[in-house]
């Protein structure tokens, strides 16, 4: 199996992504259609331009080609020069095509995927300005989003850090003041931050993201994660994200390696992610989108399957239960038979139906759906051993 991946990694997804570089503006295409048409005038968001630069940063890591190194400087380039405020640190929402800032909001969550690209670029390339600027994104964000008090994180501001109503995340009309996605995120980043720079602030920091993660985000009783919250952290509804609660469990089971932190209320935590996400948000492969009083979302969206295959892989090796090797083979088998595009270029759809009808109102390409899901997903399992 994991040479079908190397050969679906390399000959299928990468060739979609390397045909989306804009060689008049910089950067990538903001959006391609489902024709699979680049649209040239797309908006480039920051969140989507760090994401590719981590992707073809592990790309470059992984198998040490050229190729892939100049993609992920092509990404650089574009989110130094047009995206990355100088003046106030940290990266912008997004710009126009041409590079032109159309929203200079900084948000969290766009700050975390900056972190996680640029250490991902210095790990691939000891590029010293690279890990300068994740560090510079980490001291801005514990200097005006961090509230010791609440050992909490206000996740968006204006251009010079004014906090400011958290509208670019919300999921409904409610404007959550603090939302799990973001905070998984930010762990994310910090883990990665920490292998680049073994700053022993950037673990403090770690911990203390991850003990407020437990301590917040996760619902014992229902052994799955709220997903957004008021300002005295009350959860705003009652909704399961089956895909964010497998990505968070092997997430943090990484950050609690990196860091050498095992306390036993987080390695129960998750544990209990995974395992209900195979009790209760899977079926013969297939990965609910979410749970919302106690009705689910059907379709199959193509991030959640890959980091199901991932999360499910990642309990096998912890515990040696079958049940979940037999998971990721069966969530894989799904993902490439139904998300993958088996159209001549084409990569994956952003979700199908449960019979593989994709729904089309998604590009291939947009602002949140870049190369970053299925290259680590593809990664992983060829990293991981032949599980497989």
């Amino acid at each position: 199996m994991n040479k079908a991946i190397d050969v679906h990694l390399r000959n299928k997804i990468i060739p979609f992504w390397n045909q989306q570089v804009d060689k008049q503006y910089g950067g990538f295409y903001g959006f391609a259609e489902v024709d699979l048409i680049p649209n040239q005038f797309g908006d480039k968001g920051s969140i989507k331009m760090a994401r590719l630069l981590w992707a073809y940063s592990a790309l470059y890591r992984h198998y040490r080609e050229l190729t892939y190194l100049k993609h992920a400087q092509i990404a650089y380039d574009y989110l130094m020069k047009h995206l990355y405020d100088k003046d106030h640190q940290g990266v912008y929402w997004k710009t126009s095509y041409s590079g032109q800032i159309i929203n200079d909001t900084k948000h969290i969550y766009a700050q975390s995927f900056a972190i996680y690209g640029f250490s991902e670029y210095y790990l691939a390339t000891q590029n010293k300005e690279a890990l300068k600027y994740a560090c510079a994104v980490f001291q801005i964000i514990e200097e005006k989003s961090y509230f010791k008090g609440t050992n909490s994180y206000h996740e968006q501001f204006t251009r010079n850090w004014i906090p400011v109503k958290n509208t670019l995340l919300a999921s409904n009309s409610f404007l959550p003041a603090y939302t799990t996605n973001t905070l998984i995120h930010l762990i994310e980043a910090y883990t990665s931050l920490y292998c680049a720079s073994r700053r022993r602030d950037v673990r403090e920091r770690l911990i203390g993201l991850l003990e407020l993660f437990v301590d917040r985000a996760f619902d014992k009783s229902r052994c799955a994660c709220h997903t957004e919250f008021d300002d005295s952290w009350r959860p705003i509804d009652d909704t399961i994200s089956f895909g964010h609660d497998i990505e968070t469990s092997w997430l943090i089971d990484r950050a609690m390696d990196k860091i050498q932190y095992r306390p036993v209320q987080l390695t129960e935590m998750t544990a209990a992610l995974c395992e209900n996400v195979l009790k209760n948000g899977y079926f013969e492969g297939m990965i609910d989108s979410c749970r919302n009083d106690e009705k689910t979302n059907k379709p199959l969206v193509w991030w959640i399957q890959a980091e199901a295959v991932i999360g499910f892989l990642n309990h096998f090796q912890k515990t040696g239960e079958k049940a979940y090797l037999e998971a990721a083979r069966k969530t894989l088998d799904v993902t490439m038979t139904k998300i993958v595009d088996h159209r001549d270029g084409g990569e994956w759809f952003w979700a199908v139906d449960q019979t593989g009808k994709p729904l089309k109102d998604y590009g291939i390409s947009e602002n949140w759906k870049a190369n970053y899901h299925n290259v680590r997903m593809c990664l992983e399992i060829l990293e991981r051993g032949e599980l497989l």
